[in-house]
């Protein structure tokens, strides 16, 4: 693991700023029981020796490190809508080891303003950094990989996983992923032996009182890489309206749903350039996707609207307007509109069974948080 000092005259203190509320984060009994509201001390409380920390020593310098190609899965997480921010983590740290077992490994741990669900994408990559290797840092590249072994496992009280993750170069390690409502820890540490590994993982789980059945009472067979993993993160969003470089203008939270989307001439014969459906228990179930041309700027069109339901898209503070739904036969059939891009609207139609508020549920998820490329 590579340290880089660089000298400085003057500490400047940035502030970081966000356009979110303030947040307070609130200590559960269980979490003040577990960490004694001292996060990285009860991280030390891990089984390794030899503690390493880049920083001991630099007054007035800034320390640049190359853990994250190390270590590159460490703290890289995603939520299920794929937009979470540094400000959505009210602390995180990490305690870095070169223990004279075991190697070069790591112990992280972050708590969440918010109690969701957090996963880890089976890949990563990143090209080389200048401040190590100069100008030759464009020809460098550092990938790795993750495989979810069958050590996985979900109740009420936490969500764990197993990995073997692969580097390049050639290094191998395991990987402990555990989350408890607002807290979230890895444990990271080379492995050739996989007994030594799997004792080692039981070890963490019980020196920092995580009690994590699925290690505990684990044998080493189930440490065997998961032709099919449920854990990693799966985009839930689908791309429409492919405009420059194939990119697309338009993304619907519907890929991890029933919908489907139908063949191009079923669509236009509706008069829409997209269609979704699915069949639900009560009948089914269908989302439209109309572009308009307008000669309002995004201003003007929301100045015009009379709207009485209007949601903010989660992603920007663009509006949403929703008319009042009708009932025909048991359906309720709906409309909204959106400002798109260039001089053109949004517009959505709607239709579910009345006895199904799942599929309600559903489409209001997708009109919530709709994706516009607006550049």
């Amino acid at each position: 693991m590579k340290k880089l000092i660089l000298w400085t005259f003057w500490i400047i203190g940035l502030t970081a700023c966000s356009s979110e509320e303030e947040k307070t984060f609130t200590w559960t009994e269980d979490l003040t029981s577990l960490t004694q509201k001292d996060l990285k001390t009860w991280l030390r409380k891990a089984p390794f020796q030899n503690e390493w920390n880049p920083h001991e020593g630099a007054q007035d310098e800034i320390v640049l490190t190359n853990i994250e190609q190390v270590f590159p899965f460490m703290g890289d997480f995603k939520n299920e809508n794929d937009d979470l921010q540094d400000y959505d983590f009210y602390q995180k740290e990490e305690v870095i080891y070169k223990d004279p077992e075991w190697g070069e490994l790591f112990v992280y741990g972050a708590l969440l303003y918010e109690d969701e669900a957090l996963y880890l994408k089976d890949f990563y990559s990143s090209s080389g950094n200048p401040a190590f290797s100069g100008t030759h840092a464009i020809h460098e590249s550092y990938t790795a990989t993750l495989n979810e072994t069958q050590l996985t496992g979900k109740n009420q009280r936490y969500t764990t996983a197993v990995y073997w993750v692969s580097t390049n170069p050639g290094n191998q390690y395991l990987l402990g992923f555990y989350q408890q409502n607002h807290l979230v820890v890895q444990i990271g540490f080379p492995c050739q032996d996989k007994e030594k590994g799997l004792e080692k993982l039981k070890e963490c789980s019980q020196a920092l009182h995580l009690q994590v059945k699925e290690w505990e009472k684990a044998k080493v067979e189930a440490l065997a890489v998961n032709p099919q993993p449920v854990t990693f993160w799966k985009n839930p969003y689908k791309g429409i309206y492919h405009g420059q470089y194939m990119l697309a203008d338009l993304e619907i939270k519907v890929a991890q749903t029933p919908f489907k989307q139908s063949i191009r001439r079923l669509a236009n014969e509706r008069g829409v350039d997209y269609l979704f459906f699915y069949d639900g228990p009560h009948g089914t179930v269908e989302l439209t996707f109309v572009k308009k041309t307008t000669g309002l700027s995004a201003e003007a069109f929301e100045a015009e609207q009379t709207a009485s339901t209007v949601w903010e898209l989660a992603k920007n503070s663009q509006k949403v307007f929703l008319s009042e739904t009708t009932e025909t036969n048991g359906q309720i059939q709906g409309t909204a509109e959106t400002y798109f891009k260039d001089r053109h609207l949004l517009h959505i139609s709607y239709q579910y069974p009345k006895q199904d508020p799942e599929a309600q549920k559903r489409i209001e998820e997708v009109l919530k948080n709709l994706r516009i490329r607006r550049f």
